[in-house]
């Protein structure tokens, strides 16, 4: 037999009075969660530097709203792809959102690109430079 607890004195402290000779374990996923903290902090502060690097989204999509256009829509898409990835919460400590936010952008920054090979576009070259920030 065996107990599984977390890491409150109090909480020993009746696991140990209740069962003496059962040699308690401590919650592991607990343990890693309170080890990875400073590295979930810094994931943070990276995702929010991130986050303001790319600011203007919408100041983006307020001229293609105006024009019913495909390129209007292409624009939008991408928007929503850009808005969806930076709110992506993630789960910490095993998949940290500003790595995610880090890895996703470059991604969209580059099928941005391989849209404007084919089809070259005003509104997508400014997405295009907000994404190489």
């Amino acid at each position: 037999m065996g107990v599984i607890r977390e890491t409150q004195a109090s909480i020993g402290l009746a696991v140990h009075y209740t069962l003496p000779t059962v040699p308690p374990q401590m919650c592991q996923y607990h343990d890693v969660k309170d080890g990875a903290q400073p590295v979930c902090d810094a994931d943070r502060h990276v995702k929010t530097a991130r986050k303001k690097q790319v600011r203007g989204v919408s100041d983006l999509e307020r001229p293609a709203e105006q024009s019913p256009s495909q390129e209007a829509q292409v624009v939008a898409d991408y928007g929503l792809a850009m808005r969806t990835v930076m709110r992506d919460e993630g789960k910490y400590p095993r998949e940290p959102p500003g790595l995610q936010l880090d890895q996703n952008l470059p991604l969209i920054a580059a099928s941005v690109e391989r849209v404007m090979a084919a089809h070259p576009s005003a509104l997508l070259k400014r997405r295009s430079r907000l994404l190489s920030v």
